[in-house]
């Protein structure tokens, strides 16, 4: 079955993508795994989202603020729901996010409260400039995924 990408050459015209792809390029970056240590790092982003196998997830993204990979992300990719426990994910969620110390209490009570609590977390740590040192810790036996936690609350 052949495509028809008349419709997509609409969507998507050539020169504006040639044009996008060599912004990306000029503004693209090492995306290199962390070394393993300690970054002092912002929250950027705190929401619920989708994995590819359409569970429900917990995404943060750091962003480093000093150092050598200043500027570079981190992120914290929790999944919440179809897995063997998921009382237990919450629960590791949770206590992520209480180790952010927004002062929001953190409680689940449906999914709908979940998603306006992690929007008061991320306003209330904006409200107070706080900053994270984030220690990024490899999981040889896993993929090399690089599992973060904080260690330290920066004002």
């Amino acid at each position: 079955m052949a495509i028809d990408f008349s419709k997509f050459n609409e969507m998507f015209p050539t020169d504006k993508l040639k044009k996008d792809m060599e912004e990306a390029a000029k503004n693209q970056t090492d995306f290199d795994k962390l070394p393993d240590g300690e970054y002092d790092c912002t929250l950027e982003k705190l929401q619920l989202g989708e994995s590819k196998s359409e569970k429900l997830m917990l995404k943060a993204q750091f962003r480093i603020e000093k150092g050598d990979h200043s500027n570079q992300c981190i992120f914290k990719n929790c999944v919440l729901t179809g897995t063997k426990n998921d009382g237990f994910m919450l629960l590791q969620a949770k206590k992520f996010l209480e180790s952010l110390d927004s002062g929001v209490e953190i409680a689940f009570n449906g999914w709908d409260d979940f998603d306006g609590m992690l929007g008061d977390i991320i306003d209330a740590i904006a409200e107070d400039g706080l900053m994270y040192t984030v220690k990024v810790v490899t999981n040889k036996k896993n993929k090399d995924y690089q599992d973060i936690t904080i260690v330290d609350i920066l004002e």
